[in-house]
């Protein structure tokens, strides 16, 4: 005789599994969920529905603390007004997404071609040094601050400023180089995450002469696969909060890397979690952006 089925409620999970026979998930494993969202308790809240602001082709999604939201709306970069539906143009007929990073009043924005500073909604490009040894800061197609230093990727090369003079380099001192091309930049307080196309690093230390470069392995982080979320928004009992609490050091945010086979969250000095736990594979990423503003989620898809 063939065994009686059984059902069972539940009321909270912990996951999607799609890696096991649906037959052998553990209790309150899920195959599929669809337009829900998973709390810290294990509960599931049915997403809300959006509403489109926008029609045509938009990117570079940025949430300044003191320039509020930029984005490229159909190839201009514009400052979005806070009615999400009008907006100033800083710049016409750009031809690739921008990457920015935030210092003080200033954001500094590169798109593979420029590369210059955004005041007042106004762009300036990179004035050339006047400095002995040195040379204009490049543009590239990653960006990231850290320690005072500006750290631009560009093809397989990492080039990186002299302190707070954003716009130089140090001849011939100032760039790192890697054997294939960089696909992600972001720091935590220790040192910065960088993938290249077939492996991941992490650059542990706070001064370029003192890097100690960490090769993670064969780690494929997609490109622009990388995005840093500070540290509060994980709830107290949550596996990245308990892996912080266990740390020497504190940490402020909290990198998140997606990759080939799955999730993973970078902590200080290289280390890193494997959100996903070997449960969610063959994962199909859409290339998103998703900030919040004044408690309203803005995404781009």
């Amino acid at each position: 005789m063939s065994k009686p089925i059984v059902l069972a409620e539940y009321s909270n999970f912990i996951g999607i599994n799609n890696l096991q026979d649906p037959r052998k998930l553990k209790p309150q494993e899920l195959v599929k969920a669809t337009n829900v969202d998973l709390t810290e308790s294990g509960q599931l809240v049915t997403r809300k529905s959006p509403r489109k602001i926008f029609d045509g082709k938009v990117d570079s999604l940025f949430k300044s603390k003191n320039q509020g939201i930029l984005c490229r709306i159909n190839g201009d970069l514009v400052h979005l007004h806070n009615d999400l539906q009008t907006y100033d143009v800083i710049l016409q007929d750009t031809k690739k997404p921008f990457k920015f990073v935030e210092h003080s009043h200033r954001i500094i924005a590169t798109d593979g071609s420029e590369i210059g500073f955004i005041v007042a909604h106004k762009f300036t490009p990179f004035e050339n040094p006047t400095d002995e040894n040195r040379v204009k800061m490049p543009a590239g197609n990653y960006i990231e601050l850290y320690h005072g230093r500006l750290y631009v990727a560009k093809n397989n090369t990492l080039y990186i400023s002299d302190p707070l003079k954003f716009n130089q380099i140090q001849v011939p001192s100032g760039f790192i180089q890697f054997k294939s091309e960089i696909t992600n930049l972001a720091a935590v307080d220790t040192g910065i995450y960088l993938s290249t196309t077939d492996t991941l690093y992490f650059l542990y230390g706070t001064k370029p002469e003192d890097f100690v470069l960490i090769d993670l392995g064969n780690i494929k982080v997609r490109p622009n696969g990388m995005g840093k979320i500070p540290t509060t928004y994980f709830g107290s009992e949550t596996q990245v909060s308990q892996a912080v609490m266990y740390q020497q050091h504190t940490q402020s945010n909290i990198v998140i890397m997606f990759t080939t086979d799955g999730i993973l969250a970078g902590l200080n000095n290289g280390k890193y979690l494997h959100l996903t736990n070997n449960r969610y594979g063959n994962l199909d990423y859409k290339q998103s952006v998703t900030i919040v503003d004044n408690k309203k989620v803005i995404n781009i898809i």
